[in-house]
């Protein structure tokens, strides 16, 4: 169809000139045009950002990365290191993902974006057949958060998890609270 192949060139051509800006194919253009750092550091999380919605994840998380380096202070760091997680995560890089979404985690404990960093570490340990690991983020989901969307969620993959272990009772149990409570 003639409308979706308009929105495919669109992201296409979007894409290259992102890429050609990021790989310096254009020198000084931007820098001609920005006169101040807030405005480059909008742009910059604004391209990482890009790149995740276009599903171009690995393109993503280096700019994440980039990000993070060049603005340590920016009240956008803390989004620009979970989405870079998220990248990881969606490449089925969940090594990677669960140690930075740790890190987040520890770094960030008050961030509106930390259950959901806690329930990825325990999908990603879940994907790697690591149920015991998974099921200390879950809790702390429960114990934390209980009031949040995913509450319900990580009780079901706790009961998962212990029923993976063959934990039966437990599994029973967990899987009985996310029906019940949730």
């Amino acid at each position: 169809n003639w409308e979706e192949l308009k929105l495919v060139l669109r992201r296409f051509v979007r894409t290259l000139l992102c890429l050609a800006l990021f790989n310096g194919v254009f020198p000084g253009i931007l820098e001609s045009q920005i006169s101040s750092s807030g405005i480059r550091e909008e742009q910059d999380y604004a391209f990482g950002f890009g790149l995740y919605q276009d599903k171009l994840y690995q393109l993503a998380a280096d700019q994440f990365q980039k990000f993070v380096d060049n603005y340590p202070a920016s009240p956008k760091r803390p989004d620009a290191i979970f989405l870079s997680a998220e990248c990881l995560y969606s490449l089925g890089n969940y090594s990677e993902a669960i140690s930075i979404y740790r890190s987040f985690a520890r770094e960030f404990p008050r961030h509106k974006l930390r259950p959901d960093a806690l329930f990825r570490l325990g999908e990603a340990n879940f994907r790697i057949q690591h149920y015991s690991d998974a099921i200390p983020f879950y809790k702390d989901i429960l114990e934390n958060y209980s009031q949040s969307d995913i509450a319900g969620e990580a009780a079901y993959w706790i009961g998962e998890a212990y029923f993976k272990s063959d934990d039966l009772a437990s599994a029973s149990k967990y899987y009985a609270t996310s029906f019940e409570k949730y």
